[in-house]
């Protein structure tokens, strides 16, 4: 198996679309629905440490800056173990 495409898994690809179709909401202003797609994407790839970063973007621009810091601090932990 090649390591540099090990994370390459269904999930993280699906996780990935998820997280591009947040994205895109974010681009628009829709939080709550950047948000939506962010926590299914966690619900494929619990782990994702991309997602859980991101995710704390559109909770900051609704004003909810402690659930942001929660999921920032967990993407730079789960970046870490990676």
């Amino acid at each position: 198996m090649n390591p540099d495409n090990s994370h390459w898994t269904p999930k993280r690809q699906r996780a990935d679309s998820l997280l591009e179709e947040a994205r895109i909401a974010q681009d628009s202003g829709d939080w709550l629905g950047a948000e939506e797609k962010l926590r299914a994407a966690l619900v494929v790839d619990p782990e994702n440490g991309k997602v859980n970063g991101v995710l704390g973007h559109p909770m900051y621009e609704q004003g909810r800056f402690e659930e942001a810091q929660v999921h920032w601090e967990l993407a730079v932990k789960v970046n870490r173990v990676a």
